[in-house]
């Protein structure tokens, strides 16, 4: 039985344990009840007592004081050496969960990063940008960012702050400040015990640069503001730091009253009747905020700097004038300014993410790939309406950006395929149920303005972008969905069970599902470091130097050097007769350069003539098309090639290549269809500049293992068609794989019956339509009602 690995949370200071203490009360009552241990550092071991006894925290370990206060090298020595004992003890420990910028701060990210530990680092991303002002904090906090493997940020803007440093993305995660959640288990348990008087001032200095010179300028202005304000109650607590500075000066104001200590809960009843604040302490400065009231930060600089953008009563200052006149105008006025530091959830949501490290979570259903077909199930539901019984599973979503739905169709520089209305149509029904289309509005308008034609994909880009942030976070709200964005699937194991065990990049442990749906996308041809054919017969290797795939030409444009070459001598070559093929000619025939192509520059070698779509027969026979028969009509929709056939911007090319619609005949592109003239196809390739393989895609699929780690095989692998007609996955002898479907690009799905589509139809097909309607529809029903708590 192999050990198992530990969760280490350290503190060492009085708000540390506040901060940390909703967290390790969550973990106390999770499933992680047995997998952490809690040790203290005991740097502020005269004030730890109190805290402890009142979250009821019985630390595992305590190492013995430091000798050496004030002297932070030794400290950090004394704690580093402590620590690294408890290390020795334990075993193995996974993730070492540190909070804030303190000395116990520093110290574990060194014990983390030497002993290759997980360090995960709560209250992560502020910065005040000079390491002088806190000192030595913001040296602390910024070698934990360089550290830490996950950053909790309290806001966006600490999250900004550590992108700016290089930070991954996918390792930080928004969650409001632990603080706020401390606050309001003491506001929601306790009763007052202090009755602070009306118009009370809440007074408390600790930091090292204010308690000297700072702390006796504090003292005079406190002693000024006490002697003009006899109607308000000054309350100064004071801190070991500078309570004997405060004690001798003596402040002889009848409406000052000082307390060496007071507990956490007693301070937070002072609140109740605190007009202002004056603090140089970054969690009662967040406190006081989230309630509402003026702050005066008795610093020269701070991180919390969120509430000034909101011209909220904050003054950031040590000089006497600015705090008198900040006073003066402050307080005989109301504040009704707004901004939380948190919902009161942060610890909660730390919990459920070491529960998703440290544990084998079991879902009801995986999709991996949250791409246009990953979440077309999704949004399928959502139009239906959140009573159906796919909105009632467990479901975990994979995905490898940091974006839902729009994968990479926004990077191609093509215009769609489709009619612009189909990208709209994920919001009708009850979509706004979960999602405020509201927030989506101006995209909406410009969509629209595309209505009955095909839209530029590029300017999809910011419809996406939002859409599938508002879809996250509806279904997170939900509690219907987990996601695991910027990640990628390494591995599947299929159990005997049945039971598909996920393994994720980045993830200390697989997830666990019964029902797996395949949403991957396709991958180009690779064509590198192998025999390349066409025809079957006519290698291409050695023409692979002037060769480019047409996904690569449609989503990045032409490589410079074939660019140059181009300008030399147009002769192009395009083998493969799909739709890629006609759009990669449509992109460049309407490049910069548009006019440089004479007759014949482009060749399109097929082995077939296209395809075209029409909505009706009779359009087709207006137009001058008559190459089709009974079997090319799809009898559900009555449309011509409603699969097979060029659409939007390929199909105008060929339209104009065979002079439809009494046009004017394209003849820079000629269509050659062959069977054996391999001699003319070879010399074509031969004088051609550049040389384009439409060669389609195949399914990106990841090693898929049975419970004997013996690789499974797929009927794919061989004939690109992985999915039967109930988009279920086939092993290599055309059986059914159970519970595990497919859909998006390169599947092989053929549609049939209700879902319509021509009975001549032998290909395979896709798009947004087909992922957010049929085939989301032909999946969901197909999903068996499965109990993922039976999973062993």
């Amino acid at each position: 039985m192999p050990e198992e690995k530990k969760i280490l949370i350290v503190f060492g200071t009085r708000p540390e344990v506040i901060k940390l203490a909703p967290l390790i009360l969550d973990l106390k009552n999770s499933s992680l009840k047995d997998r952490f241990i809690v040790a203290s550092t005991s740097q502020h071991e005269e004030l730890l007592e109190e805290q402890l006894n009142f979250w009821k925290i019985k630390p595992d370990y305590f190492l013995t004081p430091s000798p050496f206060k004030g002297d932070l090298v030794r400290m950090l020595s004394h704690t580093l050496s402590g620590l690294q004992d408890i290390i020795d003890q334990v075993g193995k420990v996974e993730f070492i969960v540190v909070q804030g910028d303190t000395n116990t701060a520093l110290a574990c990210s060194n014990l983390a990063f030497l002993n290759k530990i997980k360090l995960i680092h709560v209250e992560a991303g502020l910065r005040s940008f000079d390491l002088e002002h806190p000192f030595p904090e913001e040296f602390n906090r910024s070698v934990a960012s360089k550290v830490a493997y996950f950053h909790f940020a309290p806001t966006e803007l600490s999250k900004q702050n550590l992108l700016n440093e290089k930070v991954d993305e996918s390792k930080i995660m928004v969650i409001g400040n632990t603080v706020i959640d401390a606050l309001n288990y003491v506001k929601n348990s306790q009763e007052k015990i202090i009755n602070g008087q009306q118009k009370t001032i809440l007074i408390t200095i600790h930091r090292r640069e204010n308690i000297i010179q700072n702390y006796l300028t504090l003292v005079d202005i406190v002693g000024e503001l006490a002697d003009e304000h006899p109607d308000f109650n000054f309350i100064w607590i004071t801190h070991p730091n500078g309570m004997k500075t405060v004690n001798e000066k003596k402040l002889p104001a009848k409406n000052i009253k000082i307390y060496d200590h007071m507990s956490y809960n007693d301070f937070i009843n002072l609140y109740e009747s605190a007009s202002l604040v004056i603090t140089d302490s970054g969690g009662v400065s967040e406190e006081a905020i989230h309630l509402g009231l003026p702050l005066i930060v008795f610093r020269l600089k701070t991180e919390r700097v969120e509430a000034i953008d909101i011209n909220y009563p904050l003054l950031i200052s040590i000089k006497k004038d600015e705090i008198r006149s900040f006073f003066k105008t402050t307080i005989s006025t109301k504040n009704i300014l707004k901004y939380s530091y948190g919902d009161g959830r942060a610890s909660l949501k730390i919990k459920n993410w070491l529960i998703k490290e440290m544990e084998e979570r079991s879902y009801e259903v995986v999709i991996v790939g949250g791409g246009p077909a990953g979440t077309g199930l999704l949004l399928k539901c959502l139009k239906d309406g959140m009573n159906n019984s796919f909105m009632k599973k467990s479901v975990a979503l994979i995905e490898r950006s940091e974006c839902l739905i729009k994968g990479n169709i926004t990077k191609y520089k093509v215009n769609s395929d489709t009619f612009s209305d189909v990208f709209l149509e994920c919001l009708e029904g009850a979509t706004h149920e979960l999602i405020n289309t509201d927030e989506l509005k101006n995209e909406i308008e410009y969509i629209r303005n595309f209505k009955g034609r095909s839209i530029p994909l590029e300017d999809l880009d910011s419809y996406y972008s939002k859409l599938g942030i508002l879809l996250k976070k509806g279904l997170e709200a939900n509690k219907h969905c987990d996601f695991f964005m910027k990640s990628t699937v390494t591995k599947i194991i299929q159990q005997d069970s049945g039971i598909f065990r996920v393994f994720i990049s980045g993830h200390s442990h697989p997830i666990k599902t019964k029902q797996l749906i395949i949403a991957t996308g396709g991958i180009p041809f690779n064509f590198k470091n192998k025999e390349v054919l066409f025809s079957e017969k006519i290698v291409l290797n050695n023409f692979l130097h002037k060769s480019i795939h047409s996904d690569e030409l449609l989503r990045n444009g032409m490589p410079e050097m074939l660019k140059a070459e181009l300008t030399k001598k147009t002769k192009v070559v395009i083998l493969g007769g799909s739709h890629s093929a006609f759009s990669a000619a449509h992109l460049l025939l309407n490049s910069t350069e548009k006019n440089k192509y004479d007759i014949g520059d482009i060749k399109i070698w097929s082995k077939s003539l296209p395809k075209i779509y029409f909505p009706t027969q009779e359009d087709a026979i207006k137009s001058g098309y008559t190459d089709f028969t009974e079997q090319d009509i799809c009898p559900v929709t009555k449309k011509l090639y409603r699969l097979a056939g060029l659409r939007m911007d390929g199909r105008d090319l060929y339209i104009k290549m065979l002079g439809l619609n009494n046009s004017d005949k394209e003849q820079r592109v000629e269509l050659k269809t062959f069977s054996d003239q391999y001699a003319q196809i070879e010399n074509d390739l031969k004088e051609a500049t550049l040389i384009i393989l439409a060669y389609g895609y195949k399914l990106n699929m990841f090693p898929f293992y049975d419970s004997e780690n013996k690789i499974i095989k797929f009927k794919g692998e061989d004939t690109n068609h992985w999915v039967n007609k109930n988009c279920a996955m086939l092993d290599a002898h055309g059986k059914v794989i159970p519970n595990l479907f497919a859909t998006g690009l390169a599947t092989g799905f053929i549609p049939s019956g209700k879902l319509g589509g021509e009975p001549s139809f032998e290909g395979q097909t896709n798009g947004i339509w087909y992922y957010q309607n049929a085939i989301a529809e032909e999946i969901i029903s197909n999903l068996q009602n499965e109990n993922p708590s039976n999973m062993s």
